[in-house]
């Protein structure tokens, strides 16, 4: 109660003295009647009791979420938290993760273990040393490392009807003198590779019956009139050379290879008519094309498999899908063309859905009125004085929906306020002014400079307005393109000298001096001095005295050695011409 009447000076809130308080205050002590529980006790499992108060479950000492088996749960190793229940159980580790109490080296169950023991297949449960040996079926069943296979002693691929057997050190039973299970029997005489169902019996003075069929080749077994070394079939009277060829009836009657089979040309199952045929040496009819007698014959498309009896009937596509001889056509009672949303449809003999009150599936949709042709969804509204809604929009001629001041009959979009005639057309796919044109001379369209060339300078002399930049043009830029069909030619560009070609756009092609010393007045090259120069100067007059440029006058400013430095000077000197 937060009083310590006794005057003891102990925690009111800790009963137990164990140094903890009591839960009523917020404490960590889950039991204040018992000093040996508190946050500071040592955890004793499965004794049910909560010693460190930490809420755990004290049957789940690995917090796997089971109780361990010693209260009676299902956790079989309460030690490790990747056993449980639940876990995933891998084979042969040793481990049983998942707490199934099965052998972890029995993973087909069958009760024998695999590798160590004497399970020869652990993933087939029928495959143990217990199991009964299936004969000829390629698997050692019982795991002896034999398997019992069926008899071929002539290896001919035929054996016997007494199921005879041997025993072989393989399972696969295809060593010399073995056979499967599903190799066929019949053999008459299994040592002797000449006999067997599919012999030959050709030679009419052959007495032997080597195709087992109890009759020899000179025999007439089937009472035809040929022997059965000369026919293909000996057990059925109505096959023999020159038989009548019945069509489609999987049969080569007259013994010439091949068989008369029905068309189906699409190869959908239904033969187009009962008398079209093909020769064909596959004697089933079923190659890709043909058809056998039994396969109905009231395909109206034998060209197209996806019509026919058992097709789908598409409505207004003015295909007979399932060859009943009608089409299903969309209703059109007024004939305007449009149909109702989600209308009706109608059987008709016609086809191509043309006649009275009929459409096809690419009619307009939404007609309001469908027994009067002025209203559908394509009516015009153009006068603003009826109040009709022929056009089926919710609104009629004089309405103005969007309140732009514009009626219906008067613009080209009454669902949208900022189309009108009066409205400034501007970029964006639109015929804002209904003028019938989109986003042409829009007010916000802008400015395109040519760039033939593609060298990211433009001529500012040609430029285009539009919406969007148009191939050959783009933004201005800072400096003019000086040639814009030669992308060599740019601001800042590689000046080559001596092509008669300004590539840097300073309005000079860069030349190199020829070394020529009469060199005209206005092309002086830069260094070569000037017309002022004194009579000791060496310069260009060399002297006052003759006018001349001193080249035989030693003494006047050097001679002849200083007129060789001004020569040698003048050809290393470039000059500037102005092009063009």
């Amino acid at each position: 109660d937060g009083v310590d009447a006794d005057c003891d000076g102990a925690n009111d809130y800790d009963a137990d003295a164990d140094g903890f308080d009591s839960d009523s205050w917020g404490g960590a002590d889950c039991d204040d009647t018992d000093a040996t529980v508190s946050p500071a006790a040592t955890e004793t499992w499965y004794d049910g009791l909560d010693a460190d108060c930490d809420g755990a479950n004290d049957y789940d000492a690995d917090a796997d979420g089971f109780d361990s088996d010693g209260y009676g749960g299902a956790d079989c190793d309460d030690t490790d938290a990747a056993i449980s229940p639940t876990a995933a159980d891998a084979w042969y580790d040793g481990v049983d993760a998942d707490c199934d109490g099965a052998s972890d080296y029995d993973a087909d169950a069958d009760g024998f273990d695999s590798g160590s023991t004497s399970d020869c297949d652990d993933t087939d449960a029928a495959v143990h040393p217990d199991a009964v040996e299936v004969t000829g079926d390629g698997i050692d069943s019982d795991c002896d490392g034999a398997e019992t296979c069926y008899a071929d002693a002539d290896d001919d691929g035929y054996r016997g009807d007494d199921g005879s057997t041997v025993d072989s050190t393989d399972a696969d039973c295809d060593d010399a003198g073995e056979a499967v299970a599903t190799t066929p029997t019949g053999d008459c005489d299994d040592i002797d590779a000449a006999y067997n169902p599919v012999a030959p019996e050709s030679d009419c003075t052959d007495p032997n019956d080597y195709n087992c069929d109890g009759s020899v080749g000179y025999t007439d077994a089937d009472g035809d009139g040929y022997a059965a070394c000369d026919e293909c079939n000996d057990r059925d009277g109505t096959v023999f050379p020159g038989a009548p060829e019945l069509a489609g009836d999987t049969v080569d009657q007259d013994c010439d290879g091949t068989e008369t089979c029905y068309v189906d040309a699409d190869d959908d199952g239904y033969r187009p008519d009962a008398t079209s045929v093909v020769s064909s040496t596959n004697v089933a009819c079923d190659a890709s094309g043909e058809a056998v007698a039994t396969d109905p014959t009231d395909d109206c498309d034998d060209a197209d498999a996806a019509i026919s009896p058992a097709a789908t009937e598409l409505v207004g596509d003015a295909v007979d899908q399932d060859c009943d001889g009608t089409e299903y056509c969309y209703v059109d009672i007024d004939g305007d063309g449009y149909v109702v949303e989600g209308g009706a449809v109608v059987a008709s003999g016609d086809i191509a859905c043309d006649g009275t009150g009929e459409a096809l599936a690419d009619a307009g949709s939404g007609d309001c009125d469908d027994t009067d042709a002025a209203y559908n969804p394509g009516a015009a509204e153009d006068d603003c004085a009826d109040p009709t809604d022929y056009n089926c929009d919710g609104s009629s001629g004089f309405a103005d929906a969007d309140g732009d001041g514009f009626a219906a009959c008067e613009e080209c979009d009454d669902e949208a306020a900022g189309v009108n005639p009066a409205a400034d057309e501007i970029c964006n796919d639109l015929d804002d002014n209904c003028d019938g044109a989109v986003d042409e001379d829009a007010s916000d369209a802008g400015t395109w400079y040519a760039d033939v060339d593609a060298d990211g300078y433009t001529n500012p002399d040609a430029a285009v307005v539009s919406c969007d930049e148009p191939d050959g043009y783009s933004a201005a830029t800072a400096d003019a393109d000086c040639d814009d069909e030669d992308a060599t030619s740019f601001p800042g560009g590689d000046e080559l000298p001596d092509d008669g070609i300004d590539q840097d756009c300073d309005g000079d092609d860069l030349v190199t001096d020829t070394g020529d010393t009469d060199l005209p007045a206005d092309d002086t090259a830069e260094g070569s001095g000037d017309d002022s120069g004194d009579d000791t100067g060496g310069g260009k007059d060399g002297g006052a005295d003759d006018g001349g440029c001193g080249c035989d006058s030693p003494d006047a400013g050097g001679g002849t050695a200083a007129l060789s430095l001004v020569l040698a000077g003048l050809a290393l000197t470039t000059r500037r011409r102005r092009v063009g």
